[in-house]
């Protein structure tokens, strides 16, 4: 409304609207005469928000354009904060329109600094209007060190210190009374510390003052030395109730003065139901004078009552005497609502929901969500937890089977409050998304000092801007921390995985080293600062602690990450090991590492790949397992850094040898040797083998593993109860058996998600597919055992296979397998070397091929013709030798001897009958006793003839022996030696 000169009144619109409490110039027309005028838009009453801000990490400033209602803005309820902040308390502040919010500590975590949140306001009531804010965007700056504002006493007995932000960590280390040490308790607070002396006359009436010193805020940053100084006054008057309010569940007391906390209890604060007591369930404070009480288990009454308030004390001891005050608790009849829902910034198979209030939902109750994928798919919920345990709280946990990573959608319907009317939700649909939101990590360095060279490595693709601005680093020089120093190069490398800083040679004509005492400005730590990854994360080391610059010769890290301790590497996959030093690699070959263990055989390094990072990648070949760390007979495998080894880091240190200690990260599967088709069974058990050994270390866990199989009866169709078989383990293979006789054949899978079955490391096996039993399946009644005829003549041989007799059921076929682990049944993996067919007559002679150059221990089993195989009969054991013996100790050269001795010739085998029989008499013809000495020649072992020479000897009682013309000899298989020298 305008009122010219000549009184006439006219009204105008403006382009754009006035801001409030603002004095504009503003330019309007009437009757086509422009004006210009001044005009401020006065407004008692807020119409939004007007500004979010942190200048601490523990609290939030929300400012309002105008004066908003006290009770409706201290809901905290009315304020959420993304990036699964949670708030404690919200406190107006005595202008009327600035809010303060606390922010509860999880975890020892607050808000970060310098990263962008968004803060959404609902309901906060002012004057006529309600206001709503959604997502207003803040950044937390928190660059000043915490600093005293006020210090008052507390009547005699106590002293507040009032700071300029919040504290995170104080005792009474950090104050002095009056010149000398703090003697007393320290109640630690928001910006407010409460200090108790333990003697009574510490704080006597008068002038006092108070030294305060290194108290620290949630950035890290501590208060310089101050002192101030303050005057007790007793206080004699009793603390009163001020004001209440409340809803059914929930009262806020505000009282005349601070109240000593250790007074308060939720017993004493209290409403009558008849003769019963209705007892606050817990209290917090909000600040000295202000504490809020939760009766969502003792609800209030909807009609005005009395609220009972005894015995709490102000610091003076003064107890409170107006103990009943009348209240009229308002209905909350506002529905909650969801404020955020995210994926989990470390684990993306959970989804992070919060709602605008406390909410009930039971432990794994997932009927209250649907969630869809970008097709329109559903994606299974595994279950919904939240922190307390008891099923009520404002933030819950959604995990999913798999990990989340594209554009979702979430329904959200039935879910109800905790108040008393339960108030229930409208339906929701929200869009997550699979933005990566995980903090990027700082994971080593590696420094120089010679070349002055410090290289950073992180877990994430890093801004490359980010890298490069001086700004984030700090170096401490000597003993002074500072930016990094004029002429210093930032560079980029690894595509934003590292970064390269090269110092310069000198600052200020003080010779530069890293680590170095010998040098003037010696380079001691670093500190990471606002470093961030390409979709914005801050790095989770933002500000923290000191960082030192590695120059020693780089060793294998202790731990491979924050879950795998005392491991350095890992198998990840079949055959590739992924090896953690603690400092980044510039260069690695084969040829510095080297296996080891029994399973190495067969099996070797075809590459190691370093790309700069703290992780090398070696790469094996040949004979490997499929899952764990063994060659393909699941012998074990092991892997070192060679001590002569030509590994270098990124900045040219060197590396010290040592063993690697590798997890195995890599599940167990199902797994069927070679030209195997279908699951061996043996009388009622169906073999499962796996591709590695498993854990059987606790019977009960074995005896689970067949809640992580399905059984299935072929014929039938149905599923088989798991209590009607039972599971045992035999190394790499779960025997199966069946309690109820069958002779039908069944399918075996392993379900997703076992829980039980798993390797030695702990890894859970993968499901699988359905695997069908060997063709007739079950049958308790295999058939005969073979019979084997008894051997003649001796059980070894030269030849490469062996004739077995004996006889069979009739028409069955007769195979023939080496018992490796000599445990007399047929292992799956365990090779066949012989097969014939059992005449009709029952007769077979089956050649088997022998292992070469050892003893064979062979079972034979007789198959039906519904593919069951009977019982396993051990053949006697047979060696195969196609080695030639020679001489491994040889008698002494032609000689006369003249004293008594024992004199030996040893095989390395033992001889034919024919050849011992050659030998011994070629060896008799050689030595000739004289006069009254003796000699004798006998086979004192299999392999060992001895020549004994005795009686009474001397110069003419002698013997002498002759030269032995070299002998050919044949062992017991026939393998005929070259002609061989005896002496």
């Amino acid at each position: 409304n305008v009122t010219l000169t000549d009184g006439t009144k006219e009204t105008v619109t403006l382009e754009k609207a006035l801001e409030p409490n603002k004095e504009t110039e503003v330019t309007f027309k009437i009757k086509d005469v422009e004006y210009k005028a001044k005009v401020t838009y006065v407004v008692t009453t807020a119409t939004a928000v007007k500004s979010v801000s942190a200048t601490n990490l523990k609290e939030i400033t929300v400012e309002f354009d105008g004066k908003v209602d006290k009770t409706s803005a201290e809901d905290v309820d009315k304020y959420t904060v993304d990036s699964s902040i949670e708030l404690d308390s919200a406190t107006l502040l005595e202008d009327g329109k600035t809010v303060r919010l606390a922010v509860k500590e999880k975890n020892g975590k607050v808000l970060e600094n310098q990263k962008a949140y968004k803060l959404s306001v609902k309901n906060v009531k002012a004057g006529e209007k309600t206001i709503d804010a959604a997502n207003v965007a803040f950044t937390p700056v928190d660059n000043s060190l915490p600093e005293v504002k006020e210090v008052k006493s507390l009547g005699t007995k106590a002293i507040k210190v009032t700071f300029s932000e919040p504290i995170k960590k104080a005792s009474t280390g950090n104050f002095k009374l009056d010149g000398k040490s703090f003697y007393g308790s320290v109640d630690e607070g928001s910006r407010e510390l409460i200090l108790k002396p333990y003697s009574s006359s510490d704080l006597t009436v008068g002038k006092h003052k108070l030294e305060v010193s290194g108290v620290e805020d949630f950035a890290g940053f501590k208060a310089l030395t101050k002192e101030v100084e303050f005057e007790v006054v007793e206080d004699k008057v009793a603390p009163t109730v001020k004001s209440v309010n409340a809803t059914l569940e929930k009262v806020t007391i505000t009282f005349s003065e601070e109240v000593d906390q250790d007074t308060v209890s939720k017993s004493n604060i209290y409403w009558m139901s008849g003769s019963d007591k209705k007892a606050a369930g817990s209290f917090k404070k909000i600040s000295g004078d202000v504490y809020e009480f939760d009766f969502s288990e003792n609800a209030l009454p909807g009609y005005e009552m009395t609220l009972f308030v005894e015995g709490v004390k102000d610091y003076s001891g003064n107890q409170i005497t107006e103990t009943q005050v009348k209240v009229k608790a308002e209905v909350d009849q506002t529905r909650p609502e969801v404020t955020e829902a995210s994926i989990n910034k470390t684990d993306n198979k959970k989804i992070t929901l919060k709602f605008s209030k406390q909410v009930k939902i039971a432990a794994g109750d997932t009927k209250y969500f649907t969630l869809t994928d970008k097709d329109g798919k559903v994606v299974p919920l595994k279950t919904v937890t939240e922190d307390t345990g008891t099923g009520s709280n404002k933030v819950f946990t959604l995990e999913a089977y798999d990990a989340l990573t594209e554009g979702y959608k979430l329904k959200v319907v039935g879910v109800r409050d905790t108040t008393k009317l339960q108030n229930t939700m409208n339906d929701v649909t929200v869009t997550i998304t699979g933005k990566d939101t995980v903090a990027p990590n700082y994971l080593s360095n590696s420094a120089n000092s010679e070349t002055r060279t410090l290289i950073i490595n992180f877990d994430k693709e890093m801004d490359l801007a980010s890298l490069a601005d001086h700004k984030n680093y700090l170096v401490t020089i000597g003993t002074k921390q500072q930016q990094l120093p004029s002429g210093t190069d930032v560079t980029p490398v690894q595509g934003g995985k590292a970064v390269r800083i090269v110092f310069p040679e000198y600052i200020d004509n003080d010779k530069v080293g890293i680590n170095d005492p010998n040098k003037a400005a010696n380079i001691k730590s670093f500190k990471l600062l606002a470093l961030k990854d390409v979709n914005g994360n801050i790095i989770e080391q933002f500000g923290g602690t000191d960082l030192i610059p590695n120059t020693a010769a780089a060793v294998l890290k202790k731990d491979y990450d924050k879950d795998t301790t005392d491991f350095n590497a890992k198998l990840t996959e079949k055959g590739v090991i992924k090896v953690r030093f603690d400092q980044p690699i510039g260069k690695a070959n084969v040829s510095d590492f080297v296996l080891g263990g029994p399973g190495a055989s067969g099996v070797s390094i075809s590459s190691v790949e370093a790309d700069a990072s703290d992780l090398v990648t070696v790469k094996l070949s040949g004979e490997v397992g499929s899952t764990g760390l063994t060659n393909k007979s699941l012998a074990d495998i092991t892997l070192s850094v060679k001590s002569d080894n030509k590994i270098t880091t990124t900045s040219g240190n060197k590396v010290t040898g040592d063993t690697v200690k590798i997890k195995d990260a890599v599940k167990p599967q199902v797994e069927l040797a070679k030209d195997q088709t279908r699951l061996y069974v043996d009388g009622n058990k169906i073999q499962l083998p796996f591709s590695e050994k498993l854990k059987a270390d606790k019977a009960e866990d074995v005896a689970n593993f067949k809640h992580d199989l399905v059984v299935t009866n072929v014929r039938t169709g149905k599923v088989v109860s798991p209590s009607d078989y039972k599971t045992t383990v035999n190394g790499h293979i779960i025997e199966i058996e069946l309690t109820t006789p069958t002779k039908d054949e069944y399918k075996v899978s392993v379900k997703k998600d076992a829980s039980f079955i798993a390797d030695l490391a702990g890894n859970k096996a993968v499901s699988s597919a359905e695997y069908l039993t060997i063709v007739g399946g079950i049958d308790t009644n295999p058939g005969n055992a073979p019979i084997v005829n008894p051997a003649t003549g001796l059980t070894i041989t030269s030849s490469a296979n062996y004739t077995i007799t004996g006889k069979a059921d009739a028409g069955t076929t007769v195979n023939v397998f080496n018992d490796a682990n000599k445990n007399g049944k047929v292992d799956a993996g365990e090779e066949k070397v012989g097969t014939t067919t059992a005449l009709t007559d029952g007769t077979y002679s089956v050649a088997a091929k022998l292992a070469e150059n050892t003893v064979n221990n062979l079972l034979v089993v007789s198959v039906n013709d519904k593919g069951v195989a009977s019982a396993a009969t051990a053949v006697y054991p047979i060696t195969h030798d196609n080695t030639a013996a020679t001489v491994t100790t040889k008698l002494p050269a032609a000689n006369t001897f003249t004293a008594a001795t024992t004199q030996t010739l040893v095989f390395s085998e033992e001889l034919s009958v024919a050849s011992k029989e050659a030998v011994k008499t070629a060896v008799k013809d050689a030595y000739k006793a004289n006069g009254t000495a003796t000699v004798s020649v006998e086979w004192t072992a299999v392999n060992t003839l001895t020549v004994t020479i005795g009686g009474t000897m001397d110069a003419t009682n002698n013997v002498v022996s002759s030269a032995i013309t070299p002998i050919i000899v044949t062992d017991l298989a026939g393998n005929a030696s070259a002609a061989l020298a005896l002496q």
